[in-house]
């Protein structure tokens, strides 16, 4: 499975033909939302979708509304509960600052969706109202608080209990990592792993200093300690 992020002219006449059956699978087939699916919007947008087997699987849709605001739309997923719609948000907020300048992204939000988004930092912004029959509400990401970065330094529990220490600028993406298999040699031999102490850096530098610190010079007791809160 890949992913991709084109605008309207860059996309092939199988991958329209595709976007455009997802969109109608989910949302007039599975939502019952009756509406006029092709607005015109497509033509200005920045499409982000990933494929798999020749069917668009995931997508989404940016652009900017006609008060000049930054907008996604159409998100959709064809299989739910597996792990994509993140992989999909994941990947749109990285494409969609590099090709469409803005200090936030909103959207039209469903209601039962407000816990997925809030974990990309999207915060809701209006009270709720009815669009095509079904709950929703507006939510924004403010864009400017996430060119802060944040860096980690953290500690992991393995299933045979010792430690593992690393150092990470996504620290929830970093421990799904370690229990895909994907993190460490050390931790793929000992999985589950288990988020056990962290510290927050301003600078990758400081975290990668700190981490050293805490693998290099810290007995197993030391870290265990840290961990309880006895020292830093």
């Amino acid at each position: 499975m890949s992913f991709f992020a084109k605008e309207f002219d860059e996309l092939t006449s199988k991958e329209i033909y595709e976007i455009l059956k997802s969109r109608g699978e989910i949302f007039l087939m599975e939502q019952g939302i009756l509406y006029l699916d092709e607005d015109n919007v497509d033509f200005k947008s920045l499409h982000i979708f990933s494929m798999e087997d020749g069917r668009v699987t995931s997508y989404l849709r940016a652009f900017y509304d006609d008060k000049g605001v930054l907008k996604i739309g159409r998100v959709l997923t064809l299989k739910h509960g597996d792990g994509l719609g993140k992989k999909l948000m994941e990947f749109a907020l990285k494409e969609i600052p590099k090709r469409m300048p803005a200090d936030r992204i909103c959207m039209d939000a469903q209601k039962h969706a407000i816990g997925f988004y809030e974990q990309f930092g999207f915060e809701v912004t209006s009270d709720e109202y009815m669009e095509e029959g079904i709950v929703h509400v507006d939510m924004c990401l403010n864009l400017t608080r996430r060119v802060s970065e944040k860096y980690y330094a953290y500690i992991v529990r393995c299933a045979d209990g010792t430690l593992y220490t690393g150092y990470t600028d996504n620290l929830q993406k970093r421990i799904a990592t370690h229990n895909e298999g994907k993190g460490a040699k050390y931790t793929k031999a000992r999985l589950p792993a288990k988020l056990a102490y962290y510290e927050i850096f301003d600078s990758k530098e400081d975290a990668m200093s700190r981490e050293w610190h805490i693998k290099h010079d810290l007995t197993k007791q030391q870290k265990e300690k840290l961990i309880n809160g006895g020292m830093k």
